[in-house]
């Protein structure tokens, strides 16, 4: 009893440290930038007159080059709707870019063909340029791979009826900190506003939460999903992801019928479900546990965790090796198994299961023939 106490001690204490970490880093940089003004604006819309720059000091320069169109749209003296219009835009015409700038809240390009002027960057076919906005999407040939950055709230990735990556954002925190989004290459980067690093989350505590959904078109196949967060709840439907990747302070990650190649999860604390088909999982978490019911075998199972329990449904043919090095934690398998040294072994032992924990339970369940008929 009292060993087991001083576990729940140590355990607690790492999780408590980590959140006060993240917490210290972000009230530093909000002191820091209350002190010495900060060199990344955020912009607000009552921005907008402030930011204007005829100088163009503030633009960015970005590689000139020809894009199209998206949507019909006017071109304008300065970087605002509130100037005077010099032109307009068709879908499918083909303009040359040059800089990018930073407006109230949102993404504007200059272009010197075919009319000299700014456009908002979302009437626009951009490739590795900041756009800003409550929703935006992009075009599922050219994307591979997805990255989100994202503070607190919760994030929904699912397929949908959909020709286009779609992604929504909502709740209290939109209208302060709209989110960002660019292409980069086959990968497309979401981040929760202008400043969404981990670091920065001090800078947004008790500003509220954002919700996420990023819908994808049907049979689109993701070859990474990457989700780096620092309080969010995860929910993955009906996906084909080659790489998924999860790193967080905190939060839990629930996989619906999703088919996954390789599924590596860095957490403090937030447990992880999953239904469908997995390869290969390694799991590192202070304090966090995995359930995961299998249609298939997968090849191997890695969990290193100070507390946390790991709980696998298989086929009944499953055959299995389970290595368990624990200071306090029991195995219990439906299926038959063989101790040989310190491993327990099932059948042709193919699935290479290897736990390393102070304490939490492995249990390796039986898929029942009916559930397996259902599917």
């Amino acid at each position: 009893m009292k060993s087991n106490a001083i576990v729940r001690i140590v355990i607690w204490s790492v999780v408590i440290f980590v959140l006060l970490a993240v917490l210290i880093a972000g009230l530093g940089n909000n002191l820091f930038a209350m002190f010495h003004g900060s060199t990344d604006t955020v912009y607000h819309s009552t921005d907008v007159a402030a930011s204007e720059s005829p100088s163009g000091q503030s633009d960015t320069p970005i590689a000139e080059r020809s894009v199209s169109v998206v949507s019909q749209t006017s071109v304008y003296t300065m970087p605002n709707t509130q100037s005077a219009s010099v032109g307009a835009l068709n879908v499918g015409d083909n303009v040359v870019i040059d800089r990018s700038e930073e407006v109230g809240g949102s993404s504007w390009i200059h272009i010197t063909s075919p009319v000299d002027g700014w456009i908002n960057a979302e009437y626009l076919k951009l490739n590795g340029v900041n756009q800003t906005g409550s929703v935006g999407s992009a075009d599922p040939a050219a994307i591979r791979e997805i990255k989100i950055e994202w503070i607190s709230g919760s994030v929904t990735v699912e397929p949908g009826d959909v020709q286009e990556i779609t992604f929504l954002e909502s709740g209290n925190g939109t209208d302060k900190y709209e989110m960002v989004w660019k292409q980069s290459g086959d990968e497309l980067v979401i981040q929760y506003s202008k400043d969404s690093s981990i670091a920065g989350f001090g800078l947004h505590f008790g500003d509220g939460s954002k919700d996420l959904t990023v819908t994808v078109p049907r049979g689109w196949v993701c070859d990474s999903l990457e989700l780096d967060t620092a309080s969010t709840d995860l929910t993955v439907r009906d996906m084909i992801i080659r790489e998924m990747e999860i790193d967080s302070a905190s939060g839990t990650a629930k996989f619906e019928n999703c088919t996954v190649s390789s599924l590596d999860v860095d957490t403090a604390s937030g447990d992880v479900t999953f239904s469908g088909s997995l390869n290969e999982l390694d799991f590192e978490a202070a304090s966090a546990s995995f359930t995961g019911v299998l249609e298939n075998v997968p090849d191997k199972v890695k969990m290193d965790s100070m507390s946390g329990g790991l709980a696998l449904t298989l086929p009944e043919d499953a055959g299995f090796t389970v290595s368990l090095d624990a200071m306090s934690s029991d195995f219990s398998s439906d299926f038959p198994t063989v101790k040989k040294n310190k491993s327990y072994v099932c059948g042709d032992g193919h699935c290479k299961i290897e736990v390393s924990a102070m304490s939490g339970d492995v249990s390796i369940l039986k898929q029942s023939a009916d559930a397996a008929i259902k599917k």
